[in-house]
């Protein structure tokens, strides 16, 4: 949600859980709290779920969705796939 910190700084309060749901495939599920260090601003919350699948040795696969819901900041989701290397 954030591409720079803000000008009070910025409070990432979060929990994640790993699951393993087979052979080479991981779920994991993170919820986030965004505060500011100081002047006590509340952001919003970000809940995050991606699915990792591990293609091969070198090759592996990521599918993200993260849904913002700010409360100083506006609502926004997004969703994304990558594919890692490694060499």
């Amino acid at each position: 949600m954030f591409l720079s910190t803000p000008s009070n700084g910025l409070k990432d309060l979060y929990l994640k859980a790993v699951i393993p749901l087979g052979e080479g495939i991981t779920g994991t599920v993170m919820i986030h709290k965004f505060e500011s260090d100081m002047g006590d601003v509340d952001f919003g919350k970000e809940y995050d779920f991606v699915l990792g699948y591990k293609l091969s040795k070198q090759l592996s696969m990521i599918a993200k969705y993260a849904a913002f819901d700010g409360d100083a900041k506006p609502d926004i989701d997004r969703i994304w796939i990558q594919l890692d290397g490694k060499f």
